[in-house]
């Protein structure tokens, strides 16, 4: 062995002082001291009592390496040890970095290990470096919030339960997703929404469910793993329906959960966790049953709308995507005084896709501006093409998405071209849902509001399809009301429903708003709307959607 040079005797003494200042902790498999300049490390001892030596062996700081690689590191990770532990490269970091460390795995009693190496100057002058390694396995497998696993804790931890028991059919999986917990981390702050998961961990991780083991995801995605046997969903709908106070501010928050029945060993626990979020996604409403167990009905419906996603791009290069119009009456005069826009999906093969398949699923992956754009200049360069050619123009609406309002392009396009063409300000009408009206109310709506100030008309969607109240025509800025088609079917069928009719039908007119009555099929239904003094009426009993072309022709007939 070698020892250290004699002009550094006080050496010892200095690192017994400096060396456990330098540490965070002592929870280190190894410490020691690599010099420089002749290519040597000794090791710390860090439990040295008075008199005992605190720098021990000496040895070539290569002929170590060789040993660590040899006996403690594990064979997939020797490239990767060879290019990060010459002292070149350890030198170069320390210089240009201030510190340098890596990451591999060491086997130890047959259990890999996941360690890290950190190396950080002791004395410059002297061309001294301490060095560390450090055993972070639990950090690797521990979520820093719940001290519990995280991602790849559970896989590895999941995936040893399952590979190790013979039983089959005798676990599930579970996937947790809470409801607008971004609302809750806007009314309690991050502490506080850190704070609920922090309860709900702890709720889960003592509930009935028993689980074996458990784990958060990401933000407020959990997972666990449980014996089937102790499913109980009546229990479950309680458990996904917290109350929660923190700081005298009481909320609750609904979660919804995907179950995956485990029956394919041979799946991974990374594509059962994918299933249960499937199956989780395809829970629509929460708030009556806020569970779903997977099956493969899930995933081809998924298929279909991750064809959707990859195709959408090539069907508007192909011109599989055509705008068609569905006219709106005078309930006065049955003459045409308007339409809707409607984006339509002709394909080559399938025929026609329904917009109920396509447009969900580019509205849940934010696509949706792309295709409402579309429309957006379809629209435009019919009215302009009808003006130019002095033919009857009637003012045309188009839907707007909600994501719409979160794509700033979309929105500065409309408002660019609204403020540049009084033409379209007069005869392009834009129309919102009732929810994306109300979920948009908080966000900065100044180009909204710019575009209003054009005196371009907004329309209000499916009215009376959700949780209305008398309260939106109030509380929100809009033209135009469109009564859902669920009220309209209801004329003849439900008296209490016609007398919610007549009383919108005279408030609306009241405050200025004109309403179109969305969904007329029959004589009774049309009649009913002409007797309240409904404005306008729109649906099959006039005329279905169609195409540009269609449509022309019966505008050309006014």
């Amino acid at each position: 062995m070698k020892t250290l040079n004699p002009n550094r005797n006080d050496l010892k003494k200095i690192a017994a002082t400096r060396v456990p200042e330098l540490l965070y902790q002592s929870e280190y498999s190894f410490v020691g001291l690599i010099d420089l300049n002749h290519h040597t490390i000794s090791r710390c001892r860090l439990d040295a009592k008075s008199g005992e030596d605190f720098l021990t062996s000496t040895d070539s700081y290569e002929r170590i390496c060789e040993l660590m690689k040899r006996l403690h590191i594990s064979p997939a990770d020797y490239d990767y040890f060879d290019s990060h532990s010459p002292l070149t490269k350890v030198k170069h970091a320390l210089d240009t970095q201030g510190n340098y460390c890596y990451t591999l795995h060491h086997v130890k009693n047959n259990k890999e290990l996941i360690v890290r190496y950190n190396f950080v100057y002791f004395d410059k002058e002297q061309q001294l470096v301490l060095s560390t390694i450090q055993d972070i396995s639990y950090l690797a497998y521990q979520d820093f919030l719940t001290g519990d696993l995280n991602r790849v804790g559970f896989y590895h931890v999941v995936s040893n339960i399952i590979k190790n028991d013979p039983h089959n059919d005798k676990f599930s999986l579970l996937f947790i997703d809470f409801k607008e917990f971004k609302a809750l981390n806007e009314i309690l702050g991050f502490e506080g929404g850190d704070a609920f998961l922090h309860h709900f961990h702890n709720k889960l991780r003592n509930c009935f469910l028993k689980p074996i083991a458990a784990a958060r995801l990401t933000s407020d995605h959990f997972v666990c793993l449980i014996e089937r046997k102790y499913l109980d969903y009546e229990q479950l709908t309680k458990l996904l329906k917290q109350s929660f106070t923190y700081h005298d501010k009481n909320i609750l928050i609904f979660a919804k959960c995907g179950i995956y029945h485990i029956h394919d060993r041979h799946v991974s626990v990374n594509g059962m966790c994918d299933r249960a979020h499937l199956a989780c996604q395809h829970i629509e409403n929460e708030y009556l049953q806020p569970y779903a167990i997977y099956d493969l009905k899930m995933k081809e419906i998924y298929m279909a709308q991750s064809q959707i996603r990859r195709n959408i791009g090539q069907a508007l290069e192909n011109n599989e995507l055509q705008v068609y119009y569905q006219p709106i009456f005078s309930a006065a005069t049955d003459k045409i005084v308007g339409a809707e826009a409607l984006i339509r999906w002709i394909h080559p093969e399938k025929g026609m896709i329904s917009p109920d398949v396509f447009i969900p699923t580019l509205e849940k992956n934010g696509h949706i501006s792309v295709l409402d754009k579309f429309v957006s200049d379809m629209i435009s360069l019919f009215l302009h093409r009808r003006q130019d050619a002095g033919k009857k123009v009637v003012p045309i609406s188009m839907n707007i998405s909600r994501m719409d309002f979160y794509d700033p392009d979309m929105l500065n396009a409309l408002v660019a071209e609204f403020s540049n063409d009084e033409f379209l300000c007069s005869n392009k009408m834009l129309e919102l849902t009732e929810s994306a009206y109300i979920s948009i109310n908080n966000l900065d709506l100044h180009p909204l509001r710019k575009i209003q100030n054009q005196n371009v008309r907004i329309l209000l969607d499916d009215f009376g399809s959700g949780f209305s109240s008398f309260s939106t025509i109030t509380d929100y800025d809009f033209n135009i009301l469109k009564l859902d088609m669920e009220f309209v079917r209801s004329i003849g069928k439900n008296p209490k429903i016609e007398a919610v009719l007549r009383t919108i039908i005279s408030m609306s007119h009241e405050l200025g708003i004109k309403v179109i009555a969305e969904g007329a099929e029959t004589d009774e239904q049309v009649n009913f709307l002409k007797s309240v003094n409904c404005d306008f009426i729109q649906g099959y009993y006039y005329s279905k959607p169609v195409p540009q072309d269609v449509f022309e022709m019966m505008l050309d007939e006014l």
